[in-house]
């Protein structure tokens, strides 16, 4: 578990790292997807990725309630997979409160072995959420 001074802080450390680290072990993946309604603290991070570091941005598309097309993340995947270096999600959307299909994004990018970021700070306090928890290192 890594701590940072706020969000904006660790969504860009997030999309930054993910994107430097998975382009690197393998140079096909050069694609960010991310939803056309995330927050500026992923899409600022992303947009600079492409400009100074090649990144592609895929900007998938909501339906009329803010909530991610699965089948457009789906088609983009099917097509794309083997490119694509990390899927960065709102959890809970800041504006319309639109709750983001996170399992089904996950499930969908583990067929294709691609890392899924979801900015979960707006989620705290309208859904559950839990954190991983470490084994203790200490002796009782």
């Amino acid at each position: 578990m890594l701590f940072t001074g706020g969000g904006t802080e660790a969504d860009n450390l997030a999309v930054k790292g993910l994107f430097w680290a998975r382009s690197t072990a393998d140079v096909r993946r050069r694609r960010i997807l991310v939803s056309t309604v995330e927050h500026h603290a992923i899409l600022d991070p992303a947009f600079w990725m492409a400009e100074h570091a090649g990144a592609e941005i895929v900007l998938l598309p909501v339906d009329d309630r803010g909530v991610l097309r699965v089948d457009a993340l789906r088609a983009e995947l099917e097509a794309h997979g083997d490119q694509a270096a990390l899927i960065s999600i709102m959890w809970a959307n800041n504006e319309v409160g639109a709750l983001q299909p996170l399992p089904d994004v996950v499930a969908l990018a583990r067929r294709y072995g691609v890392p899924v970021h979801a900015d979960a700070v707006q989620a705290v306090g309208q859904v559950p959420v839990d954190s991983p928890r470490r084994a203790s290192t200490r002796s009782p």
